[in-house]
């Protein structure tokens, strides 16, 4: 069967209302589409409006006075105590450099003072002892000198009077073989007590001697302590700790090693803001500007540029309390009038 243009202009608007249809039906029965909630967005800290003829920045706050510690001597830095932002005071230690030259040379001087300090305690014991020793057999010889001096006296005078018969030859015998035991047991003992005297002199000597020799390896071994001491970092003032340059087990130059950065004088401080190519231009030393520190208050702080280095311009502003510390970020308001 044959269809008439009429007819089949008609099945062509059919077919095109279903698939309208269709459609139509599909769109309506979807689901409704999800709304996506707007991200929160940070509260921005509130500052001063910007006046007609002021360039805002952000930028850093550094101290202007810093001193910059070396490594005291070469060796690997070691017992590191100190982080960045901590508050030292004068004299504290901050670090060590274990230099093995120096512990060798430490350990083998106190050896050596150790060994030379028992000597001369044991020398002194002895002194003391021989002369102990010495006043004992001083005092025996005295005793037994007295009693050879009365044996003498008996002995004379029983020869005196053996001469004129006037005694039995016994009692002389006798008194002569009195002197004499006592005199060889005098004269043993003198030697005796004589000996221990110079046992005495001896010692004292070789206490003098040890103590002299102990005296010199006392300088030497406060040397070598000294230099020992000397690889002990510590803080040249008060101040905070604005740079580590090493950690421990990093060795390290006492010719050319930086380890520490120490911020001093911390009311004397400066603001350092980087400048692009448009506004380079615009800022000189010598310009006006304000300075705003959340650890202010935001109170606006009078301050003026110094320099511009490269890209970036420093601004000294004198800082109003204790809370501005190095590393802190500062608004800065540059007058450009």
């Amino acid at each position: 069967m044959v269809l008439t243009m009429k007819g089949k202009w008609l099945l062509a608007t059919g077919v095109l209302v279903m698939v309208l249809a269709t459609a139509a039906a599909v769109w309506y029965a979807r689901p409704p589409a999800t709304e996506v909630p707007k991200k929160a967005v940070a509260p921005v800290a509130e500052v001063p409006a910007v006046a007609t003829g002021e360039l805002s920045l952000s930028g850093r706050v550094q101290a202007t006075k810093l001193i910059q510690i070396l490594a005291p001597v070469d060796g690997v830095l070691e017992e590191l105590r100190v982080r960045e932002g901590e508050d030292v005071s004068e004299g504290q230690m901050l670090a060590r450099v274990k230099n093995n030259s120096l512990d060798i040379n430490h350990e083998q001087a106190t050896q050596q003072l150790e060994s030379l300090q028992s000597k001369v305690n044991n020398l002194e014991a002895g002194l003391i002892s021989a002369r102990l020793e010495a006043q004992r057999a001083r005092a025996d010889a005295d005793t037994l000198k007295a009693r050879l001096e009365a044996a003498r006296k008996e002995f004379d005078r029983q020869a005196m009077l053996m001469k004129e018969g006037a005694t039995p030859r016994l009692k002389f015998e006798k008194g002569k073989q009195d002197y004499e035991s006592s005199l060889v047991e005098f004269e043993a003992k003198d030697n005796l007590a004589r000996q221990a005297s110079d046992r005495v002199e001896n010692s004292s000597r070789a206490l003098d001697d040890a103590k002299k020799t102990l005296a010199e390896h006392t300088a030497e071994w406060e040397e070598a302590k000294s230099d020992l001491n000397s690889a002990e970092i510590h803080a040249p003032a008060d101040g905070v700790v604005v740079k580590v340059a090493k950690q421990n087990g990093e060795p390290v130059d006492r010719r050319a090693t930086e380890v520490f950065q120490i911020a001093v004088d911390l009311t004397a401080m400066e603001a350092v803001v980087a400048l692009n190519p448009d506004e380079l231009p615009l800022v000189k030393p010598g310009q006006v500007a304000v300075i705003y520190l959340v650890e202010a208050g935001n109170e606006p702080i009078q301050s003026t540029v110094r320099e511009i280095k490269a890209n970036e311009a420093y601004l000294d502003f004198r800082s109003p309390n204790s809370m501005i510390r190095p590393g802190l970020i500062a608004q800065v308001r540059i007058q450009l009038k």
